[in-house]
């Protein structure tokens, strides 16, 4: 038994370090921090798995473990407060909320929850109380991410976040799946008497969910190589490079969201709503709605109007500098 799960860490341990090593390789190629939040994920999680391996083949270290677990659980608490940062800075970073506020509250209080709770006297309630707020946590953070994809299909037009949503589904499906595990393993096996300690520290729903984000980076990063990528994050090149473009200034006049003006320049220079889509990876008929969103913002028709409109912005900025 203690071989097969030797064995079974060990394949756990290639498949993070793979993961770990695509995190930094994309963190490298895209140069966006949210991969470096990845990365630190899948390493929290793999030295988290090395312990619980420990408690499982080493016998008096998995007395010291579950006697430490029960008195203060200081290095679990690190790791769930580190984990859950990364996961909500690499959530934030993918869905760009309007405001970060709640999600720094949120981790404040969690962070709270985990050091009060060790002072629950009933050892079996405490463990229970314990795992609660991580899988929470988790169940809530999904769930704010579907809301806001079904509420804003427009922001979330890109290819990306169609792979996003299937994303939380999963992490939903799988931290509803732990809390049941964990309720039962702490409710029907494990032993918290004084005189013996008998605490199952594996989740094997958490070793699902991990293997399954990790599986996902390692399938992106071979999507990369072989240049067939999606758009995991998007891109953070796109925003400023447009910014530059008096269109983009022509569309933010008359009130045009970002992706409507990264829309905008490309009818200003002729493309067509098929190349469009291509270039910016949305659904035609997605383009469709936003080059009807903008001709109403605008006050024209068709395209020629649009035109001859930016040219006549354009003459009016050009005065207004030759003036200064």
């Amino acid at each position: 038994m203690e071989f097969a799960i030797l064995l079974y860490n060990i394949f756990l341990t290639a498949v993070f370090t793979l993961a770990i090593s695509c995190a930094y390789y994309l963190l490298y190629r895209r140069k966006s921090l949210a991969f470096a939040g990845v990365g630190l994920m899948f390493m929290l999680y793999m030295v988290d798995n090395t312990v619980v391996l420990c408690t499982e083949i080493i016998p008096w270290f998995a007395d010291v473990y579950d006697a430490m677990f029960i008195s203060m659980p200081s290095f679990k608490t690190i790791y769930f407060v580190g984990l859950l940062v990364c996961v909500t800075y690499v959530y934030m970073s993918a869905m760009k909320p309007r405001s970060r506020t709640p999600f720094y509250f949120a981790l404040i209080v969690y962070a709270i929850l985990l050091m009060c709770i060790p002072f629950v006297p009933e050892s079996r309630m405490m463990v229970w109380l314990y795992y609660l707020p991580t899988q929470l946590f988790l169940v809530c953070l999904s769930v704010c991410g579907l809301v806001n994809l079904r509420r804003e299909p427009q922001r979330y037009d890109e290819n990306f976040y169609r792979v996003f949503h299937r994303l939380l589904i999963f992490t939903l499906i799988m931290a509803l799946a732990i809390l049941s595990e964990d309720t039962l393993v702490i409710f029907r096996f494990d032993a918290y008497g004084t005189g013996h300690l008998k605490i199952n520290n594996r989740s094997w729903t958490e070793n699902i969910l991990f293997i399954g984000l990790a599986l996902y980076s390692i399938k992106y990063t071979l999507a990369v190589l072989s240049s067939t990528e999606v758009l995991i994050f998007p891109s953070p090149s796109t925003t400023p490079e447009v910014a530059l473009k008096p269109a983009s200034a022509f569309g933010l006049a008359h009130g045009l969201t970002e992706r409507e003006c990264d829309i905008l320049v490309r009818l200003l220079e002729g493309d067509s709503p098929q190349k469009i889509g291509e270039d910016l990876t949305i659904a035609p008929g997605t383009v469709k709605t936003h080059v009807h969103n903008i001709y109403q913002k605008m006050d024209v028709a068709k395209r020629e109007q649009l035109m001859a409109k930016y040219q006549k912005y354009m003459g009016e900025l050009s005065d207004a500098h030759s003036e200064e």
